[in-house]
């Protein structure tokens, strides 16, 4: 079991709020500075936030010192200054602001704008929590959890986490679950546990997430139920949880409580040995070796895709990989194929986003005509000798439920075959998410690199662009499956219009006669081309 853990967590006013007490003089026009200020805050007009405030703070205004304190604090408008939000959170403090109090305590805990003193920190903790401040009370129950600046005391810890946790403070309700759980200052009770870490998951805490997915993973005040411990700790993941990350990644690669995917098993334990973990380093490494070069390459899409659910938690940065010396400065692949005898060819706007430059693989640049990023689609055109045969599109009505339809590109450069791959499926839905009319569904497997190439029918003809796969991370985190060979394109109809609104001189055929997929290959392999997105 990967340990559970606590921190200490400072719960300032994250946005300035807007107090009634301590109005100086004047409260009529007192009232109106004060919202004139909070108006500044909110639209990020700090100077005149900081004028109004302290215009107010120097005449004594407690909710003006404590809003003048944190923008020291958080250096909005100023220069970040400890030592000036110390004085103003002080001022604030002691007319009796208790969030003043709270920060105050955070201030000298920390060592932030003063020297560090535990005793100083418990003494205005002490002062907000009395008052009522579930902050404060959260605080102070650390401090007697921990030892610091007063002796520990289990007992007192429970007391000041409980009436936090009542008043709905999630990590109070957590670290009285984890108290419970470990019979901390009270009898060991892992149903009482459960309801307490229940409570916050449910409010999205994501280190409760992570604690009642232990629970349920080691039937501990819950029957052990490895698919419910599998969503808990798939929510907490998401959050950025690395523990939860880890244990995700477990489950996945023995199959517990999911199907077994060593791609999602190296998924998870890569973000979370991204964050320091030592164990999910060792999982990575253990489960890469069971993984071919395909998958590996996948799973890596997958963490530098990956974006945490809540800013809570610090997203893992997105690694940027070093070319080794003399690399082509490649800094993405795709595909595309010519549409025209003159040239043209179309590829996926996200595909080219960002170039500095595209090219062909064989090295002759290219034109970007237009981009439509709605429709994710882009017209490019090379001065390199164009194929004698360009695809044509279908003519007449689009593909039907249930056609055969056939992708091609080049996914997975530097891993699969340097040539054109071919996949093969049929139509599965004739509408995107949403009921997105420019997309179709198909079953024909998609990998990186294979965005912007055609998708053709059993004639050879284009009956659409090969666009994206499902996020298979985001449907699993609801359903708990990952979604098989659920892959889109974009819709002739949306291609035809894009291309007739570029004055494109395009082809059509009928799609009377069925030729055989390795025909169809045939006529791919001649028009389609792979686009290498640089840098320089």
């Amino acid at each position: 079991m990967v340990p559970k853990f606590r921190r200490l967590l400072l719960v300032s006013a994250g946005a300035i709020a807007l107090t009634a007490s301590g109005l100086a003089q004047a409260p009529t026009e007192s009232q109106r500075i004060f919202e004139q200020g909070l108006a500044a805050h909110k639209r990020g007009d700090f100077p005149t936030a900081l004028r109004s405030f302290r215009l107010l703070a120097e005449q004594g205004d407690a909710a003006a010192q404590f809003n003048l304190a944190l923008m020291y604090a958080k250096g909005e408008g100023v220069p970040e200054n400890g030592a000036e939000a110390m004085k103003w959170y002080r001022l604030a403090a002691e007319q009796g602001d208790t969030d003043a109090q709270n920060n105050l305590g955070f201030m000298y805990d920390h060592g932030e704008g003063v020297r560090e003193d535990d005793a100083e920190a418990v003494k205005w903790y002490r002062l907000a929590a009395n008052q009522g401040d579930a902050n404060a009370q959260y605080n102070l129950g650390l401090m007697y959890d921990i030892g610091e600046g007063l002796p520990e005391n289990n007992a007192e810890a429970m007391k000041w986490y409980r009436l936090a946790a009542a008043q709905g403070d999630t990590d109070a309700q957590n670290n009285l679950g984890y108290m419970y759980a470990n019979g901390e200052g009270v009898r060991e009770d892992d149903a009482e546990a459960v309801k307490w870490y229940r409570l916050a998951a449910n409010q999205g805490n994501a280190k409760a997430q992570y604690n009642l997915a232990i629970m349920y993973d080691e039937g501990e005040g819950v029957p052990e139920d490895d698919a419910e411990a599998v969503r808990w700790y798939r929510l907490a993941a998401n959050k950025g949880n690395a523990s939860a990350q880890v244990n995700l990644a477990i489950m996945y690669a023995l199959g517990e409580g999911v199907r077994p995917n060593n791609v999602q098993a190296y998924k998870w334990s890569s973000l979370a040995a991204a964050r320091g973990d030592v164990d999910g380093a060792e999982i990575r490494d253990l489960v890469q070796a069971e993984m071919t070069l395909a998958q590996i390459a996948e799973g890596e899409r997958l963490v530098s895709a990956w974006v945490p659910d809540s800013p809570a938690s610090a997203a893992v940065p997105k690694a940027t990989p070093k070319a080794s010396a003399g690399a082509v400065d490649i800094e993405s692949t795709g595909s595309g194929f010519f549409v025209s005898a003159a040239g043209h060819v179309v590829t996926n706007a996200h595909v080219i986003e960002g170039c500095s430059r595209a090219l062909l693989a064989r090295g002759a640049r290219m034109t970007v005509l237009d981009v439509d990023a709605s429709s994710d689609l882009a017209l490019l055109k090379t001065e390199a000798t164009p194929p004698s045969a360009p695809l044509q599109l279908r003519q007449g009505r689009g593909v039907r439920l249930a056609d055969s339809v056939v992708v091609a590109g080049y996914p997975l450069v530097g891993l699969l075959s340097s040539g054109l791959n071919v996949t093969t499926g049929s139509v599965s839905a004739l509408a995107g998410p949403g009921d997105d009319r420019r997309l179709i569904q198909i079953t024909a497997p998609v990998q990186p690199g294979n965005s912007g190439g055609p998708l053709l029918d059993t004639s050879g003809n284009v009956v659409g662009v090969v666009v994206s796969k499902l996020n298979a991370v985001k449907v699993a985190s609801i359903t708990g499956d990952i979604p098989q060979n659920v892959n889109f394109a974009i819709s002739l109809g949306t291609l035809q219009a894009f291309l007739d609104a570029n004055a494109v001189d395009y082809l059509t055929r009928t799609s009377a006669a069925t030729i055989s997929n390795a025909d169809v290959a045939e006529l791919a392999r001649a028009a389609t081309v792979q686009i290498e997105c640089r840098n320089k």
